[in-house]
């Protein structure tokens, strides 16, 4: 009878430490597929952002207030475009520095765009209208091709028509932007 205890025991006891290593293993592959996945979604490891010092592409489009935006309204200095996408959650969490950030910002609204892509963009609009120049719905989607965005939230940092810094948070493009006044 006693054999049978100890050979019980010391099953539960390599079954628990089987279970334990694997429950490492996966710990260890969700980490690395979360790594892999913030990769895609626009960090600057991303595949999809266009190449320091390349020319912004050509588009036209009128932004919420009905004035033209186009590549050379972006050509006519530094300026920050920010890609955001509604219901994105890394956007939302980026959303309130970007604010503060366009709202210090020493060239002011004209120089800060923000294309917003998505349904119901009302609520992001509202809250950038006061700090950022929007681009919204259909003519949003044509600016998003023409940087071929992918992942969101992309922002671009310029410089005279060409592509300063590019990433997804504000400290990665902040040296490409307005100093703060």
């Amino acid at each position: 009878m006693m054999n049978f205890v100890v050979a019980f025991v010391a099953l539960v006891g390599a079954v628990a430490l089987l279970n334990l290593l694997l429950t490492v293993a996966v710990i260890r592959r969700l980490r690395d597929h979360e790594s892999r996945l913030a990769a895609q979604t626009g960090s600057a490891a991303g595949p999809n952002l266009l190449p320091m010092g390349s020319p912004v592409p050509e588009f036209d489009a009128v932004d919420v207030d009905g004035t033209a935006v186009s590549r050379e309204s972006l050509a006519a200095g530094p300026a920050l475009v920010a890609f955001l996408r509604t219901g994105c959650q890394p956007c939302e969490r980026l959303l309130p520095e970007l604010i503060a950030y366009a709202a210090a910002t020493s060239a002011g609204r004209g120089r800060v765009f923000a294309v917003v892509t998505g349904r119901d963009a009302a609520s992001l609009v509202q809250r950038l209208g006061e700090v950022a120049t929007i681009l919204s719905g259909a003519e949003a989607d044509r600016v998003a091709e023409a940087f071929t965005v992918t992942g969101f939230p992309t922002l671009y940092a310029l410089q005279d028509g060409a592509v300063w810094a590019a990433g997804s948070s504000i400290g990665q493009v902040s040296a490409g932007v307005p100093a703060p006044a």
